[in-house]
């Protein structure tokens, strides 16, 4: 039973302790200066006093707030004759602010959003992470938790609007994985593409010269035929 008490005690001790650490008893006049410097802070910080104060007018301290002059709703030259002769009265047709804004009138974001004419991205700084990063190329071996878009990847529009190549079951991570020399020229053999040694080591070099590490995919190979076959168009228009 003293063994219960002495524990009792102790904890009660323990309490008491802890709760004056925590918040130890103070005066009354150290209450009172803390709540004086509090409510100085408040003062200066919110330029406000105590909720329902009046500020005194005789103590120049307190009613050093400039008194600004009345924003009148109707302004005496919005008064105007009714009739040129006579003395009744009335208001005028009062604008709205947008009634005076230019035709012409444009701001820097409806000028960079424009459809036609927009303002080129090299005239203004451009901040932020694009959403496709197609500025980086895509890992061989990618994680489970690698939630980036290369641009590899298909988006709503292709899931609504199929193109053939992925009705056939190919899809865009099979035109930008990078493929030899070899197998491109295999690929090209198997959908009747014709090349002679000469032109395909020209349509190779034109489009490892558009990936930094030299690098090429269908995607590059076919951008490029595509290129040259508007060159040649383009040459035969001349010519004639």
């Amino acid at each position: 039973m003293k063994i219960i008490l002495k524990l009792i005690s102790l904890i009660l001790l323990l309490e008491l302790s802890a709760r004056d650490v925590v918040n130890p008893p103070k005066p009354y006049e150290e209450v009172v200066k803390e709540g004086k410097e509090g409510h100085d802070l408040y003062i200066v910080s919110h330029n406000d006093y105590y909720a329902g104060r009046k500020p005194d007018c005789t103590n120049r301290t307190e009613a050093n707030v400039e008194e600004s002059e009345p924003t009148l709703l109707i302004k005496p030259e919005d008064i105007v004759l009714k009739e040129p002769g006579s003395s009744e009265k009335t208001l005028r047709t009062l604008l709205r602010p947008s009634d005076k804004v230019s035709n012409y009138y444009k701001t820097t974001s409806s000028e960079i959003s424009a459809v036609v004419g927009a303002i080129p991205s090299t005239c203004y700084p451009i901040y932020g992470v694009p959403t496709i990063r197609s500025d980086i190329p895509a890992p061989r071996i990618r994680r489970i938790s690698d939630r980036t878009n290369y641009g590899e990847e298909g988006n709503a529009y292709s899931l609504l609007h199929p193109t053939v190549f992925g009705q056939k079951g190919v899809f865009e991570r099979d035109f930008f994985k990078t493929r030899s020399k070899k197998e491109i020229a295999e690929i090209l053999c198997n959908i009747g593409v014709k090349l002679s040694d000469e032109e395909f080591e020209n349509v190779w070099n034109l489009a490892s010269k558009k990936h930094h590490r030299g690098e090429v995919c269908v995607e590059t190979i076919r951008n490029v035929l595509d290129e040259l076959q508007h060159a040649d168009r383009i040459k035969c228009k001349t010519s004639m």
